[in-house]
């Protein structure tokens, strides 16, 4: 299961899903390329082209120097009113390239003012994020190494699955707070994985205490059953 979470994240990876959150450029640091969502993501909230924008009412806060709004004239204090990818240059595109390999221009208006940015105006990455799927492709290939010799000492049927689940619950839990792409849940800052988490590491731990215990007294009780007739 694990070895497949290995591979599973690396997919992840490739195609630019479960992404982590903004960080400074460093080692556990990684920047995507167009048409990924984390791009998308940052494009559309205005921080790729160096805006810092109030989300509830688009009033921009700061402008970064040398950044691509800075360059167009947008100042803080404007305000980022629209925005949407501009598919017009699909139409001189060369017809030897699949759709899906095009990368869009962007239009917006702020403050009143519309302004057309081409596929080579915008920048050719995101920003920094951390890398949170390498980091949980890595984490998985390690819990499956450490099952495979902790396989050596746990005999009992049922107590390697039990465990390899609720250390896979709390790995899952922590690695959350690395990513970004999914929203807290039930009025709470945790995501729909880490509620998932919190009851498999429960169900986890009970069905740890049903195979060392409650299942061990049974067939220990049933072997003397067994002896005595």
């Amino acid at each position: 299961i694990f070895l497949g979470v290995f591979f599973g994240r690396i997919g992840c990876l490739l195609n630019g899903c479960c992404y982590g959150g903004r960080c400074e450029e460093g080692w556990s640091s990684i920047r995507f390329p167009p048409l990924t969502a984390v791009y998308r993501e940052q494009l559309s909230n205005g921080e790729l082209l160096g805006m810092d924008v109030d989300p509830e009412n688009g009033n921009i806060k700061s402008v970064v120097a040398d950044s691509v709004a800075a360059g167009l004239g947008i100042q803080s204090g404007d305000v980022y009113e629209a925005y949407d990818f501009d598919d017009r240059v699909f139409d001189d595109a060369d017809r030897t390239i699949p759709k899906e390999e095009l990368v869009p221009g962007w239009i917006m208006r702020v403050s009143g003012k519309t302004y057309q940015l081409s596929p080579d105006e915008l920048p050719q990455r995101s920003l920094p994020v951390r890398a949170a799927q390498p980091i949980s492709s890595i984490s998985a290939l390690i819990l499956c190494l450490i099952l495979c010799a902790a396989s050596l000492v746990i005999h009992r049927p049922g107590g390697l699955m039990f465990t390899g689940f609720a250390a896979y619950a709390v790995l899952r839990f922590v690695l959350e707070i690395v990513r970004v792409d999914e929203a807290g849940q039930f009025n709470t800052a945790l995501t729909i994985s880490q509620w998932v988490s919190v009851v498999v590491f429960s169900l986890s731990i009970v069905g740890l205490l049903w195979v060392y215990f409650i299942r061990s007294e049974s067939a220990d009780r049933f072997e003397q059953t067994q002896a005595a007739a």
